[in-house]
C-alpha cells in the first residue's frame, strides 16, 4: 500500500483523507483553507524528502504569477494549524536556499476499507468493463477540469478587485494584545480605503469579529462575501511600533503585496499613508485628486490624540451606557491634546446622540451637545462624512429640521458612498418622509455594502414595514435573524409587522425574546403592554403600566393605546412631542398609529414635528 493508492494517510494524531480533502486531529475536524491543505498534501507526498520552493509554487498556483512571500504565509499558517511551536518543528523543517520537507511519519491508515485501495486477483468480464468504464469516466473529468476550468486560474489575468475587507491587527506576540489599536488600525484603514468611490468596503462592525489570532483571512473573506483581505500584525514598544501587513486575493489564497514597517509610533500616519496607496495600487485604480487627498488625509499629527481618539471609538462600539460615557471622556481627552482634531468632535457628537436617544441624558441636555460638537467638526473639516452623518441624525432626531437632515444625509455620502451606517441612516429617514421606493433602495444599497450586518437587514426589514409591505418585511426579518437570532433591534421589528398583521401570539414571542435581550427596556416594556391590550388580556397589559417606573411620554402613549385608552395617548403623545422624543418622527408612517389618524388631534401631532 502506498501513499497515491491511500485515501487515508495518518501522522502524529492527524489524519488526512486524500478523497474528501479532509484534516483530523484526534478524530475531530480542523479547520483548513484549499491552498493549506493542498499545500499538505504536497509535503506529505514528499516521503521525507525536500520539496523545492519552486515545485511548491508550481504545484500550488499554476500558471499564475504570485509573490514568494504568498508560500511563507502558507507554510506559517500550516504550522500554527498543526500545533508547532516558534522553536519546535515536529513536521515541517525549513531547508536553507532549498525548501521544505516534512519529517514527521506518514503512514497509510490501517483503518481504512481495504477494498477500496486494493486490486483484486480475479475479476469477472462484467467488473472488469466496469472498471474500464469508471476509469475513463475519472479520466475524462480530469480532462474537462483540466481544459475547462476558470481561465483566471489558467492565466495571471484575473478579475479585477472590487471590494475588500479589513481585518483587525493582531500583535506579534500574544500576551503583548492592545484591542484598541488593533481595531483602530483596521478602522482607520477602513475609513480612508471607503472614500474610494471603486471599492466596497466591509464596515468595522463586520470585520471587528475577527480578532482570533489564528483566523484564516480567506477563510474570513469568504464569509464576508469579498474578494481581498487586508490582515497583518501590530506590535508597540515604547515609542517604536512595527506593523507587517498583507493583501490576499481570495479566490485563489494569492498574495498581492506584503510589507513590514517599523517606525516611530509618532509615524504610524505614515504607515497608513503607505498602506492605503498601495492597497488602491493593488486593485489598479486611478484615483481622483480628491479620492487620493481623503485616502491619506490626516485629522490630527498628535499620535497621543489618536491613541486617545483609538480608545474612544472603542469604548463607542460596545454601546453600552457605560461605555459611551468612557467614550466621551476619552474624546475630550484627544481635543484636550489638539483642539483641531476632527475625527474626536465627531465621536464626542456620536457619543452624546446616542446617551440622550437610549434615555440617559435628557434629549435637550444631549442633542444640543451633540449638535455643537458636529458643527465644530465640520467647521475643521467639511470633508468629514462621520460629522455630517451624525448631523443628519441629530437634526432628525431631535430638531425636525428636514431638509436639512436630508442634506446632511446626502452630504455624508457623496463623501464616502460606503459609509453602511449613512445609508440606513438616511433609508430610515426616506421612510419617515413617505418617500418608500426610495428608503426600500437606500436599505438594500446598505446590505449590498455589508451583507452580513444583521442591522441593516433588520432596517430594511423595518422600512417594508413602514411601507405596508408586511410580506416582505417578514421575509427580510427572517434572513436577519439567520445571521443573529438574538438579536435585539431584529427581534423587535418582527415584533412589530406581527403586530400589524395581528399576529399577537407570534408577536409577544419576538418581543418577550427581545426584552430578554436588552434586560427590559422601556421601549420593549411598552410594546409588551401594546401587545397585551390588543390580545384583550387587560390584566397584564395593566400590571406593566402600574410598574412602568422609566421610560418617555412615548412609551407611555403605547401602553395607552394597547388598552384602547385614545385620549390618553394623544394627550401623552402632545406631551412626547413637547418634550422632542425623538420616537416622535415616526409618527407619519408607523401603522400602530393607524387607528388614531382620523382625528384632528393626531393631525396636530403631525404638525408638531413638522411632517404636516
Amino acid at each position: 500500500m502506498t501513499f497515491e493508492t491511500s485515501r487515508f494517510l495518518d501522522f502524529g494524531p492527524f489524519r488526512i483523507d486524500v478523497q474528501k480533502r479532509l484534516l483530523f486531529r484526534d478524530g475531530e475536524s480542523v479547520q483548513i483553507a484549499p491552498k493549506t491543505f493542498e499545500m499538505l498534501l504536497v509535503l506529505v507526498e514528499g516521503n521525507g524528502e525536500v520539496v523545492s520552493k519552486d515545485d511548491l509554487m508550481k504545484r500550488l498556483w499554476p500558471d499564475t504569477f504570485v509573490e514568494e512571500g504568498n508560500l511563507t504565509y502558507n507554510v506559517s499558517t500550516l504550522r500554527k494549524i498543526l500545533g508547532e511551536s516558534a522553536n519546535q518543528h515536529d513536521y515541517i523543517v525549513t531547508v536553507p536556499g532549498k525548501g521544505y520537507q516534512f519529517v514527521a511519519r506518514v503512514r497509510p491508515s490501517a483503518a481504512e476499507d481495504k477494498t477500496v485501495i486494493e486490486e483484486p486477483t480475479v475479476v469477472s468480464g462484467g467488473r472488469l468493463r466496469l472498471y474500464a468504464l469508471t476509469a475513463f469516466v475519472l479520466m475524462a473529468t480530469v480532462a474537462f477540469a483540466t481544459y475547462y476550468r476558470p481561465k483566471d486560474v489558467l492565466t495571471s489575468s484575473t478579475p479585477k478587485l472590487t471590494s475588500i475587507a479589513v481585518l483587525p491587527f493582531k500583535p506579534l506576540l500574544p500576551d503583548h494584545r492592545d484591542e484598541a489599536l488593533e481595531l483602530g488600525m483596521a478602522d482607520t484603514l477602513i475609513t480612508r480605503l471607503s472614500n474610494i468611490q471603486e471599492i466596497v468596503v466591509r464596515p468595522i462592525n463586520s470585520v471587528r469579529q475577527y480578532t482570533s489570532l489564528d483566523q484564516n483571512p480567506v477563510t474570513a473573506g469568504l464569509a464576508l462575501r469579498v474578494d481581498s483581505v487586508l490582515d497583518g500584525s501590530i506590535h508597540r514598544v515604547g515609542d517604536r511600533i512595527r506593523v507587517t501587513v498583507r493583501l490576499t486575493r481570495v479566490h485563489d489564497e494569492a498574495s498581492l503585496w506584503a510589507d513590514q514597517f517599523d517606525d516611530q509610533f509618532t509615524d504610524i500616519f505614515t504607515i497608513e499613508d503607505r498602506i492605503s496607496e498601495r492597497v488602491a495600487a493593488a486593485f489598479a485604480l486611478h484615483l481622483s485628486g480628491a479620492e487620493h487627498e481623503r485616502v491619506v488625509k490626516r485629522y490630527t499629527d498628535n499620535a497621543e490624540a489618536y491613541e486617545l481618539y483609538l480608545k474612544g471609538r472603542l469604548e463607542w462600539n460596545k454601546r453600552d451606557p457605560d461605555s459611551l460615557r468612557r467614550g466621551l471622556a476619552y474624546f475630550q481627552k484627544a481635543l484636550e491634546k489638539d483642539n483641531r482634531f476632527a475625527l474626536a468632535y465627531a465621536g464626542m457628537a456620536d457619543s452624546y446622540n446616542l446617551l440622550g436617544s437610549i434615555g440617559e441624558l435628557p434629549m435637550k441636555e444631549s442633542h444640543p451637545r451633540a449638535r455643537e460638537a458636529a458643527t465644530h467638526a465640520l467647521e475643521i473639516d467639511d470633508s468629514l462624512a462621520d460629522a455630517h452623518a451624525s448631523l443628519g441624525a441629530i437634526i432628525s432626531d431631535y430638531y425636525w429640521e428636514w431638509p436639512e437632515a436630508e442634506r446632511q444625509f446626502r452630504r455624508a455620502l457623496e463623501l464616502n458612498p460606503n459609509y453602511v451606517i449613512a445609508r440606513y441612516w438616511y433609508s430610515g429617514f426616506l421612510s419617515q418622509m413617505g418617500r418608500f421606493d426610495e428608503a426600500v433602495a437606500e436599505g438594500k444599497r446598505a446590505i449590498e455594502i455589508d451583507p452580513a450586518s444583521t442591522i441593516a437587514n433588520a432596517h430594511l426589514g423595518l422600512v417594508l414595514h413602514r411601507a405596508r409591505r408586511p410580506g416582505e418585511a417578514i421575509q427580510q426579518l427572517k434572513r436577519a435573524l439567520e445571521i443573529d437570532p438574538d438579536n435585539w433591534p431584529a427581534l423587535v421589528n418582527m415584533g412589530l409587522v406581527k403586530i400589524q398583521t395581528h399576529q399577537y401570539d407570534e408577536a409577544l414571542e419576538n418581543i418577550r425574546k427581545a426584552d430578554t435581550q436588552a434586560g427590559g427596556p422601556a421601549s420593549t416594556r411598552s410594546l409588551l403592554g401594546l401587545i397585551y391590550g390588543k390580545m384583550g388580556e387587560k390584566k397584564n397589559a395593566t400590571a406593566i403600566l402600574n410598574d412602568f417606573k422609566k421610560g418617555s411620554s412615548f412609551d407611555l402613549a403605547v401602553l395607552h393605546l394597547g388598552l384602547g385608552q385614545k385620549d390618553q395617548t394623544l394627550t401623552l403623545l402632545q406631551k412626547a412631542c413637547e418634550e422632542r422624543v425623538w420616537l416622535m418622527g415616526l409618527l407619519k408612517v408607523e401603522p400602530m398609529f393607524d387607528e388614531l389618524r382620523s382625528d384632528a388631534r393626531f393631525v396636530n401631532l403631525l404638525k408638531c414635528v413638522n411632517l404636516e
